[in-house]
């Protein structure tokens, strides 16, 4: 009798280490290792669909909230896994980093995709006569911060952090659109020393690589919202 041992576990951890862009086998990994590897992966898009599902909340139709949480999910991790699949046939991912010079279609497909999700939200509000002002400030600061992070890698060849400046961005949204409901979504900013420990981990990115895509997700977010009145969405 053959034994399978298939724990929704060990099939996720299957699934990721299979899905490799790693310089060495899995096998010579410390734990440490492989669980920044993980955390790089989930963070890539985690928490940029975490802030659309939190500003969907702000919705107050159960069966709308549940309509759109589906399509940050959707979005995010589609535009994510083909632009990964699609850079790594070319062999331009090593520990999952991705070299300044080879990052064009990384902005191409992130920019184009925000773009297409801010015109989705656009049309959802006026098709549903919804107000959708959070979910399409912070996906409208998010195209900027992108356009900032592709103008210091392609233009200065700078590879400053994409991870960082997205998860900041995100978290710094969530804080800044939901503190008048609670100040405890200011302990979101403690995942940024893990994801960025995370990023250090697989040497994906230097400390200042790290810094920058820090600073620029804030100080972007902090900017937009502080003017967010006189954008003509809001």
């Amino acid at each position: 009798m053959v034994k399978i041992n298939s724990s929704p576990l060990r099939i996720l951890k299957k699934i990721i280490f299979s899905y490799t862009y790693m310089e060495k086998p899995r096998e010579e990994f410390t734990r440490a290792e492989k669980l920044a590897f993980i955390l790089t992966i989930i963070s890539a898009v985690a928490f940029q669909i975490l802030a659309c599902m939190t500003f969907d909340r702000l919705v107050l139709n159960w069966l709308i909230i549940a309509l759109l949480d589906i399509v940050p999910f959707v979005a995010f991790i589609s535009v994510a896994s083909i632009t990964g699949w699609m850079i790594k046939r070319k062999g331009k991912i090593k520990n999952y980093r991705i070299e300044a010079e080879d990052r064009g279609l990384l902005f191409i497909s992130g920019i184009g995709g925000l773009v297409g999700l801010f015109f989705l939200y656009v049309l959802f509000e006026w098709s549903m006569h919804l107000r959708l002002s959070a979910l399409k400030l912070y996906v409208f600061t998010y195209i900027i911060v992108y356009l900032i992070d592709a103008v210091v890698t392609l233009l200065f060849k700078y590879r400053t952090s994409m991870h960082m400046s997205g998860a900041t961005c995100a978290i710094t949204s969530i804080f800044l659109t939901m503190l008048w409901l609670s100040p405890l979504y200011a302990l979101e900013f403690l995942f940024l020393p893990l994801v960025a420990w995370s990023r250090w981990k697989v040497k994906g990115h230097t400390i200042p690589q790290l810094i920058s895509g820090t600073i620029i997700g804030f100080l972007t977010t902090l900017v937009t919202y502080c003017f967010s009145g006189t954008l003509f969405f809001i």
